[in-house]
């Protein structure tokens, strides 16, 4: 009786457990149409027990490395975006020539060889934007305005996703719009003057 307690509490004390304390996907949140973007799977596993990482878009594979395989690096397709096979490897992935359909939730699951263990990554979204390529342009019906008057400005931006949102400003105020219509007060140095619009 006494030896099999002993060797029972041997099997405890030696059992391995897997883990992985640290794995995180970093990416930014925000990339450019046309550019590029780095997926890094940070983890905690050592190059020893390491056994494959793989990314994911939506749950679906996009990348993956497993050690010991020739080559060891798988690309899949994937929408809106080109898998740029001389940045990418066992610890990152970049995506190239992005397009709107790069827009999606990312992630990245680690393998340890041994013991057998598999963890994921939260996910992290990507949403590729388009920014406007010139400022805004102002034009108004008319050259001046009288006080009272009805003021009609017109705001053209540049095509952008998402698309722009405007902030009307006179003389450095911001226009506070009611319905269809605003009212906005302007201070002067000597007299208040009125603009609806």
């Amino acid at each position: 009786m006494g030896m099999v307690a002993g060797e029972e509490r041997r099997f405890r004390l030696t059992r391995s457990y897997a883990s992985i304390d640290y794995l995180e996907l970093v990416m930014p949140r925000y990339a450019i149409r046309g550019g590029d973007v780095i997926l890094k799977c940070n983890h905690s596993v050592p190059p020893e027990q390491l056994y494959k990482v793989e990314w994911q878009k939506a749950g679906t594979k996009i990348f993956q490395y497993i050690k010991g395989r020739s080559p060891p690096f798988r690309f899949f397709t994937t929408s809106g975006a080109e898998l740029n096979k001389n940045y990418s490897n066992e610890k990152q992935l970049q995506l190239s020539k992005l397009d709107f359909s790069a827009s999606g939730l990312y992630s990245c699951v680690v393998s340890m060889e041994t013991p057998i263990f598999s963890k994921d990554s939260e996910s992290h979204m990507l949403t590729v934007i388009e920014p406007q390529n010139r400022d805004p342009i102002v034009t108004f019906n008319k050259g001046t305005y009288e006080i009272g008057e009805i003021l009609l400005a017109n705001c053209t931006t540049a095509p952008a996703r998402p698309p722009p949102h405007i902030t009307w400003l006179i003389n450095g105020e911001k226009v506070i719009f009611c319905e269809s219509s605003f009212e906005h007060l302007i201070f002067s140095e000597k007299k208040r003057k009125k603009y609806v619009t």
